[in-house]
């Protein structure tokens, strides 16, 4: 089971570096996995309607912070409803009710095991929660 999990593209992405705060962020927010101790922090700018200077950290297994690599690598750019878009795909991908190749990120099958292991998701949707909650809480 782990190896199927902790396959080489998680490892790979988990591995990465996390980009470093270049400044002041417009809105931070954090989440915790009460049941795992996962812990997540997004920090992001926006700017004429879509993020910028977006990084992040994270206290947690090896799922969480590959998933948090890729949404650091990928998140540039997107606008707050881009990601809450994101969230629910990748929420429905891991449930099997989303193929991969209907997601506009092809590189996100590398979650594929988890569809098998409900329990480990809430691991890898956490930094996507974040960001979307970041982007909710930025138009409140």
């Amino acid at each position: 089971m782990l190896s199927e999990l902790y396959n080489s593209k998680i490892r790979e992405f988990a591995e990465r570096s996390l980009p470093m705060p270049q400044g002041e962020p417009m809105a931070e927010t954090s989440l915790e996995n009460i049941f795992c101790g996962d812990r997540v922090t997004i920090r992001v700018s926006l700017w004429d309607g879509v993020y910028r200077d977006l990084n992040g950290s994270v206290d947690g297994c090896l799922l969480c912070r590959a998933a948090m690599a890729w949404l650091l690598k990928n998140g540039e750019g997107l606008a707050p409803e881009a990601a809450t878009r994101l969230l629910a795909d990748v929420s429905a991908f891991l449930e099997g009710g989303l193929a991969a190749v209907d997601m506009p990120w092809h590189e996100l099958e590398m979650f594929s095991p988890l569809i098998a292991h409900r329990s480990r998701r809430k691991c890898v949707l956490l930094p996507f929660k974040a960001l979307a909650q970041v982007g909710q809480a930025r138009r409140s």
